[in-house]
């Protein structure tokens, strides 16, 4: 896992006192939602998706059942988790931090793609790893490099749902607020755009995402016009590109309207956030520098919640 993300996750989770749900979109194999259930004190639930039925099948394995023999099996990419025993610790203290909050129930892992509309994609094996045609357009999604045939006949059929949507109805009848992790190779600018509702109801206290030049695969899909939140629009002001840098613009004037401030991580704990204001321009250096490399992690924070980091 990314420092940043580690630094930024063990503050949030000493400054909420409240009962969260915990949502982790693009699970892969767990890494980032174990250190989750590590980071909060208190959780209400847990809440992951991943368009990999072999992630999904390898991380409800490991919260049921723990690190055996049938999970160690199939998997053999654990080297960029820091190889199958390490991962398996992970595993064995988020079983153990759920037994103890006595939420052995109160967790979901679905094969589930998330975007801004409901529908369908399909997944398809490839020798490189796994295409999906995300509503449409065309990605790749790294979630099993074993060596694959190219197979139309064995493609899969994975629903598409929005955040508001999946998430919504169990945040607004249990009167609770969400810690949203997302990493949807590209199409982060998607998932986002599908949880406006939520977040003008602040029923989201941070929602973490990426955004790089990926995020034209987005673009490319059909799923991320150059005006995706339609701040930029509404303010008069003409969309610049279908680059990062104007997704970053938009969601940023955007969200301050909601109640938001986005903000980019720093892997230095005295460095953790640097705000990304509404005000800045296309041609200033700072924008580019935030969103030219290719993980360029983001915060979407409760405006309250930022004057504590």
């Amino acid at each position: 896992m990314h420092a940043d993300l580690s630094h930024f996750l063990t503050r949030l989770g000493e400054l909420i006192d409240e009962k969260v749900v915990l949502v982790d979109v693009g699970v892969n194999k767990g890494v980032v939602l174990f250190a989750m259930l590590g980071a909060f004190a208190t959780t209400a639930s847990v809440r992951a998706a991943d368009l990999s039925a072999t992630n999904v099948a390898l991380v409800r394995a490991l919260l049921r059942s723990g690190c055996n023999a049938t999970v160690r099996g199939p998997h053999s990419e654990f080297a960029f988790v820091g190889g199958f025993a390490a991962h398996c610790a992970r595993a064995e203290r988020a079983r153990a931090l759920l037994a103890a909050r006595r939420l052995e129930r109160a967790w979901r892992v679905e094969e589930l793609a998330l975007s801004y509309r409901n529908g369908e994609t399909r997944v398809c094996p490839t020798l490189a790893g796994w295409e999906h045609g995300h509503l449409g357009g065309a990605a790749k999604f790294y979630g099993d490099r074993q060596p694959r045939a190219r197979s139309q006949g064995a493609c899969r059929r994975v629903s598409v749902d929005s955040l508001d949507e999946w998430l919504g109805h169990e945040l607004r009848t249990h009167g609770r607020r969400a810690v949203v992790k997302v990493d949807a190779e590209g199409f982060d600018g998607p998932v986002v755009r599908g949880a406006t509702r939520l977040l003008r109801e602040r029923r989201v206290v941070a929602l973490l995402f990426e955004c790089c030049h990926l995020w034209d695969r987005a673009v490319a899909a059909g799923a991320l016009p150059p005006n995706p939140f339609g701040a930029l629009a509404a303010s008069g002001a003409a969309a610049w590109t279908n680059r990062s840098a104007s997704h970053v613009r938009s969601l940023a004037i955007a969200s301050n309207h909601w109640g938001y401030t986005l903000f980019a991580l720093g892997a230095r704990p005295n460095q953790l956030l640097q705000e990304i204001s509404p005000r800045l321009q296309r041609t200033d250096e700072e924008l580019a520098v935030y969103t030219r490399g290719r993980w360029g992690n983001f915060v979407l924070l409760d405006s309250w919640m930022g004057v504590w980091f």
